[in-house]
């Protein structure tokens, strides 16, 4: 609780329950007067008050014998040097609301009710609970486009919705139906205590961050970690791969796999480098593709890490 109080022969201008700042001025043989205002004034209101109690002051202390135009030019610039602080304050006040009221408004539109907002002078901290690393990172910018955001603390938690192998197999399943991947791209994922990390290889960088977010969105996901490599952007390259696809999943004994959405067989081209990634059936499939592969014109070499598993239909 702040008092602002000057010595003047006034009676109390108002009796509200918040005092404001203190700001006392020497003016001999005159009793105190308080002018009290509460928080929720707004700074318009509240410079307005205090202004009309300095006015008043002044036209009494100018009717006063004992006072002279310099004591009173004195006062005025005591009054003025310790109201600006106020000022600053009460803006500052009226900042932090209407920051909480804004965010809390947009968090609860989002359907994160269980986020918590508290705002000092500027500085938003942000506690509770959300779903997935997405949510997280999505308050957090949302808070810093918020008018009068000094910094954003984000303190909030992920909801432990599900242990690490769970994950993983969800995860590994929204990857496989990802509608911006190809054959041509392959994606592993590994969990640790909520954290995913992706590795493997793009075609192109925009298909990055989209993947991230998808992953991000995942709930129980922690956080994001990508190891995932860009391939170099190479007209031969891309020749290449039209080329082995064509080749692999014309062949008879791929033909059922070629209708799959996820492609068991994925073909990484890499500097005219092959790689063969995924499962096929039979360790005779995985040697007639990598021997198809080879009977490409242009393929320097194949690395052939396809795996035999069972396979649904």
């Amino acid at each position: 609780m702040h008092q602002l109080s000057f010595r003047e022969g006034l009676p109390i201008a108002d009796n509200r329950e918040t005092v404001i700042m203190n700001g006392r001025f020497p003016l001999p043989g005159r009793r105190p007067i308080i002018r009290l205002l509460s928080q929720n004034d707004s700074p318009l209101a509240i410079r307005r008050a205090l202004i009309r109690c300095w006015r008043v002051a002044r036209e009494r202390r100018h009717g006063s014998s004992w006072t002279s135009k310099r004591a009173s030019r004195a006062s005025a610039v005591a009054f003025t040097v310790a109201l600006l602080p106020w000022l600053m304050v009460t803006d500052a006040l009226a900042s932090d609301r209407d920051v909480q009221t804004q965010l809390q408004q947009m968090y609860t539109d989002a359907g994160w009710r269980d986020v918590r907002i508290a705002v000092d002078h500027g500085i938003v901290t942000l506690t509770g609970e959300v779903p997935h690393a997405w949510a997280r990172d999505q308050i957090e910018k949302e808070a810093q486009r918020v008018s009068g955001v000094m910094n954003v603390v984000n303190d909030v938690s992920i909801m432990g919705l599900a242990d690490d192998t769970t994950l993983k197999k969800t995860i590994e399943t929204q990857v496989q139906q990802w509608v911006l991947g190809t054959v041509f791209d392959e994606v592993s994922v590994n969990v640790l205590s909520g954290t995913a990390v992706l590795t493997g290889y793009l075609t192109t960088p925009y298909k990055l961050s989209p993947l991230v977010d998808l992953v991000a969105r995942t709930p129980g996901v922690r956080h994001v970690l990508s190891e995932i490599e860009i391939l170099p952007d190479s007209a031969v390259d891309e020749h290449l791969r039209m080329t082995l696809a064509a080749a692999l999943y014309r062949d008879v004994a791929f033909g059922d796999a070629a209708i799959q959405r996820a492609r068991p067989i994925r073909i990484i081209v890499r500097n005219a480098r092959v790689t063969l990634d995924g499962r096929v059936r039979t360790n005779h499939e995985r040697t007639m593709a990598e021997d198809i592969v080879r009977g490409v014109a242009g393929v320097l070499s194949v690395d052939n890490r396809l795996l035999v598993t069972d396979m649904p239909s």
